[in-house]
């Protein structure tokens, strides 16, 4: 098969996702010279020699199948407050597992916006945000990069509510106050 269409059958995300004990829902590929080779089987937990090739830096990223990114982003939304709380994952990959989050849990609400999970998703990422940006000053600049300039609406209000807060942080809001700003800015298209 070419190299550039198997390429484009996987995606890459920071390594420093898998913590160990996990057991994902999706296979895990590591990419040598040009070939896709399977690092961890989904369902099978990382054991602790998967974290420690991980953790030595002798692997950056991880590729995953196009087609188990619903299993990957499912993976994420419900491990983000581990992920963002683990002092190994660098400030940009938080970020950018953060961006991921919002979109999926965008997408979710704006496919079923009647549901209390869907509105759940996007108060536990918007959570996630915020006690990030509380926690790093710099967590803020690092969304912003993130930023999409995608005209999805979903992107769009994944792109308010990363500016929202920043500002509602810079204003000097509460914790909690800026709880309901991120909930407001995630919602504010919701029924147009």
């Amino acid at each position: 098969m070419n190299n550039d269409i198997l390429a484009r059958q996987y995606f890459s995300v920071p390594s420093t996702i898998l913590l160990a004990q996990d057991r994902c829902n999706f296979d895990i590929y590591l990419k040598i010279n040009e070939d896709f080779v399977l690092f961890a089987a989904k369902q099978m937990p990382l054991d602790n020699e998967h974290v420690k090739r991980i953790q030595s830096g002798q692997i950056a990223s991880i590729y995953i199948k196009k087609s188990e990114e619903g299993e990957y982003r499912q993976h994420l939304s419900e491990n983000l407050s581990k992920l963002t709380a683990n002092e190994d994952l660098i400030r940009e990959d938080k970020a950018r597992l953060m961006y991921d989050s919002a979109k999926t849990a965008m997408i979710k609400l704006f496919d079923n916006p009647d549901t209390p999970e869907s509105i759940t998703g996007v108060k536990y990422v918007s959570d996630s945000i915020i006690d990030t940006i509380l926690s790093d000053d710099k967590a803020f600049a690092s969304l912003v990069k993130m930023s999409s300039y995608d005209y999805y609406t979903y992107t769009h209000s994944v792109n308010v509510v990363v500016y929202s807060l920043g500002l509602g942080r810079r204003l000097g809001l509460s914790g909690q106050d800026l709880k309901n700003l991120g909930y407001g800015a995630a919602l504010h298209d919701i029924g147009k």
